[in-house]
């Protein structure tokens, strides 16, 4: 989530894969004086999530990222993440802590970084597919949702949901398949419900692996940095951001992010 940091607790939330191209873009803002009121909490809606939530607060929540070229390789400490919600399996009340989070009229952007297969889609015709397991469950059961999409179905979204990846038209695609979480039987009515939040498509680069033992292990020795959850790039980096009905945001052109009316071209 992304929220102005001068007001209590204002933040982005977003997962892991995010701290490779955003939280770079937020961390370069704040060096430059521009990213004041801004700063960054992490998310994770699968139990798993809760170990890299360890990992993370051991560290303060400074993170390490390391670009990686074909002959030479560079270090980078980042500072704009403050939190975590409890993930997966830690529930607070009725609901999980995500949920709780993004109710919180600080929270200004939720950033999702999904995969095509984490994001339920027909592989054929990139359309959303109600009948996936984790899609069915929680249109079952829309008070206490699970996934991404159910969460943002609940009504607690915040002004702006912003999709980082490459998939073709993901934000369009996030509306698609929050409407239908929504009102199933009326997937209109759900676009309606909808109609306030802004749900830009993006476009990220660079190529990030996964972080496991290699990756630390690498880190240690090529650095001399002890990271229980580095990550690494390749050095390239390049975004794009629709311009969907702007809400309040960092000013994330001045670092190069291309802010269009269309990211597809």
């Amino acid at each position: 989530m992304i929220a102005p940091r001068s007001r209590p607790g204002s933040c982005i939330l977003a997962a892991a894969i995010f701290t490779a191209h955003q939280a770079v873009c937020l961390d370069w803002l704040m060096h430059a004086g521009l990213g004041d009121g801004w700063a960054r909490l992490g998310a994770g809606v699968l139990a798993s999530d809760a170990a890299m939530r360890e990992r993370l607060a051991g560290r303060d929540f400074l993170t390490t990222v390391v670009e990686r070229s074909a002959g030479s390789s560079a270090a980078r400490v980042t500072g704009p993440m403050i939190g975590f919600p409890p993930a997966g399996d830690a529930l607070t009340g009725d609901a999980p802590a995500v949920i709780a989070t993004l109710a919180d009229p600080a929270i200004r952007i939720m950033s999702l970084t999904i995969t095509e297969g984490g994001r339920c889609m027909d592989a054929a015709t990139g359309a959303f597919t109600p009948a996936h397991p984790s899609m069915a469950a929680d249109a079952k059961a829309p008070d206490a949702p699970t996934a991404t999409f159910g969460q943002i179905a609940a009504g607690t979204a915040p002004p702006a949901v912003m999709s980082c990846g490459n998939t073709p038209r993901n934000g369009r695609v996030t509306r698609d398949a929050a409407a239908r979480l929504a009102a199933p039987s009326d997937p209109e009515l759900g676009a309606r419900a909808l109609g306030s939040v802004a749900l830009p498509s993006g476009m990220v680069e660079p190529i990030t692996p996964a972080t496991s033992q290699r990756e630390r292990a690498m880190l240690r020795r090529e650095v001399g940095i002890e990271d229980a959850y580095p990550v690494f790039r390749e050095d390239f980096i390049q975004r794009a951001l629709e311009d969907d009905r702007p809400a309040e945001r960092p000013a994330l052109e001045e670092i190069g992010v291309r802010i269009a009316p269309d990211v597809s071209p």
